[in-house]
This record gives C-alpha cells, sequence and structure tokens, in this order.
C-alpha cells in the first residue's frame, strides 16, 4: 500500500494519518527525490498527471462519502444509525468493541470491503 502520493505530486498538505495494524516496513520518498527519478527516465508527464488526476478524484469521493455516512451515523432517523445500534444490541454493547468488529471484519488485509 501506499499514501501521501496526492501531496508529494500536488504540493499539497497530507490529508489523513496513517496507522498500521501490524508490524510493517514503511519507506520515504521525497519530492526531490521523485523528481531526479523521473528526470533520469523517460516518462509521460501528462499521462501520469491524469493518473494522479484520477486517483485524487477518488480519494476526495471516498473521503466525502466517509463523512456523510460518518453524519448519517449520528441521525437517530438515518438507516445508517439504526443499523449500529442493531450490531451493539446484538454484540458487545459497548461502542469501542463495535468499531474493533468492523476494523477487523472489513479493514484487515485481503478484505473486499470498498467503500
Amino acid at each position: 500500500s501506499f499514501f501521501g502520493e496526492t501531496a508529494l505530486f500536488f504540493k499539497q498538505h497530507r490529508t489523513a494519518t496513517i496507522r498500521a495494524c501490524r508490524f510493517c516496513e514503511a519507506l520515504l520518498l521525497t519530492k526531490a527525490d521523485l523528481d531526479k527519478e523521473l528526470i533520469s527516465r523517460e516518462f509521460d508527464l501528462s499521462r501520469m498527471l491524469g493518473i494522479f488526476q484520477d486517483l485524487q478524484k477518488s480519494n476526495n469521493y471516498r473521503n466525502s462519502a466517509m463523512q456523510a455516512n460518518l453524519k448519517a451515523s449520528k441521525n437517530e432517523k438515518s438507516k445508517l444509525y439504526k443499523l449500529v445500534q442493531k450490531a451493539l444490541m446484538e454484540g458487545d454493547t459497548t461502542k469501542e468493541s463495535w468499531i474493533m468488529h468492523m476494523k477487523k471484519k472489513h479493514f484487515s488485509p485481503n478484505s473486499h470491503f470498498r467503500i
């Protein structure tokens, strides 16, 4: 997995904090190193820009959907609120344990969960 590509390519502040749930190896690619590598190779700048713009749109869409879902989960009239409440009643009644269950179920490696 990778993260921070939007900030690196579009010279923006990063928009997320990443936490590893298991041991991992993290590598750092600076803007200067990226530029040096791109100069040393032949690459299609317009194609690369298109790829990153598509990725940025996808990230913005995902983030907007997540914010809308979080807001809906707090509205007592929404289906999402009712689903969360039902799940809390069926299992452990603590919000933290339900969140951990959802993280394990949907955000674990090889999960097919998509937003």
